[in-house]
């Protein structure tokens, strides 16, 4: 639901929801604004859904200004509708920012996926060898997606309401996807985890490093990111504990 905020920005929220309603820099139900609209999000080609549009607009207004600027009435605005449209597709800018991380996700879960069927993600495929190449796509998303990464690692938001359960839970299968390998692994004798859930996260933490590290640029300019990114995928897998020698 909107939040106090946004139902003052928006005297109209959702009351009397129609037809997508398109307003001109002239006004917003007959009245006038203050200021011309937004240029819209450069990513929305033109004619892309609305939700998308809403989406794009969004993303582009948390990174440049973060969320205490992202409201419905600043949306409606940058892509040139009623903000009482924009609540027949989404109910608030929570809502919109749990869509943006959960697209992300989708996203990155896809790539992970593809990474490991493309070197046979099967039970015959060398665990440590999928492990790897998922590894290496989740830090190729990172780096061909930083304004998708931003948003869902990187914006906190103080007050943003609880990320529901069950997107949660789609966002955790690129994690527990590690977390299999890493079983599988173990049960072939290639290495030796007491906790695949936890040696999954101390994954995701490094490589999440990485790509924080990659996307705010504090990294040491005289290493080649492609180079770097190869010698930390590489120390993952090879770090990761072996079973003991008899």
């Amino acid at each position: 639901m909107p939040t106090a905020a946004d139902i003052a920005a928006d005297p109209g929220t959702g009351q009397g929801v129609g037809a997508d309603v398109r307003v001109s820099s002239g006004g917003e139900g007959g009245k006038g604004m203050a200021s011309a609209p937004e240029t819209p999000a450069a990513e929305t080609p033109p004619g892309s859904p609305l939700p998308t549009a809403i989406l794009d607009a969004a993303r582009a207004i948390l990174l440049d200004d973060g969320y205490r600027a992202l409201s419905m009435r600043r949306l409606a605005q940058r892509i040139g509708y009623s903000p009482t449209t924009l609540y027949l597709h989404y109910s608030g800018k929570d809502d919109i920012l749990h869509a943006l991380i959960d697209e992300g996700f989708e996203r990155l879960n896809a790539a992970l996926d593809a990474a490991d069927d493309a070197v046979g993600g099967d039970a015959a495929a060398s665990p440590l060898s999928r492990l790897d190449a998922r590894a290496r796509a989740y830090v190729g998303f990172g780096r061909d997606n930083p304004e998708r990464y931003e948003v869902m690692f990187l914006v906190h938001p103080r007050h943003m309401e609880r990320y529901p359960a069950a997107l949660y839970r789609r966002a955790r299968t690129g994690l527990d996807g590690f977390a299999d390998l890493l079983r599988h692994a173990d049960a072939a004798g290639l290495l030796a985890i007491a906790d695949a859930d936890l040696a999954a996260s101390a994954v995701w933490a490094q490589l999440h490093g990485l790509v924080a590290l990659m996307l705010t640029r504090r990294l040491d300019v005289r290493h080649a990111p492609d180079a770097l990114a190869d010698a930390v995928v590489s120390g993952i897998v090879r770090g990761l504990p072996r079973p003991l020698s008899s």
